[in-house]
């Protein structure tokens, strides 16, 4: 019977090492599922970098393309700026010239008031000495 006993015993504790190693198996592959599953997420979040760098690159393109465009609308708004600028200047310029010569023809015109004055008075002498002259005829 002792040898049943001992059996009985190395049967149990066979058992209990089996349990153990069981425990010890079902630990292992809760951590290997664990890694596996952390794995997948770093996968999953290096895809998304991965996707956030093509998109930052992207619009990073977009971003120089809007830069030049702003710098070519500058280029163009201070161009028009001096086409501004130098046709104001020459309107100035005629604006200048024209009220010179509207004074030059406003003192020629009160000039030829003062001759058209002078000559209906000599008309109106003449007239009136033509008058008398008639009626002394």
């Amino acid at each position: 019977m002792s040898q049943l006993v001992n059996a009985k015993e190395k049967l149990d504790r066979f058992k209990d090492a089996k349990s153990a190693v069981e425990q010890e198996l079902s630990k292992e592959l809760q951590q290997r599922k664990g890694v596996e599953d952390t794995n997948r997420d770093l996968r999953k979040q290096l895809a998304d970098q991965s996707d956030l760098w093509e998109e930052n690159g992207r619009l990073s393109k977009e971003l120089t393309r809007a830069e030049d465009t702003i710098g070519d609308l500058r280029r163009q708004l201070k161009d028009q700026s001096n086409d501004w600028w130098r046709d104001s200047d020459w309107l100035n310029k005629q604006l200048t010239y024209a009220w010179d010569e509207s004074g030059q023809l406003r003192a020629q015109l009160s000039h030829a008031e003062e001759e058209s004055g002078k000559l209906r008075a000599q008309l109106h002498g003449a007239e009136a000495n033509l008058a008398a002259a008639q009626r002394q005829k």
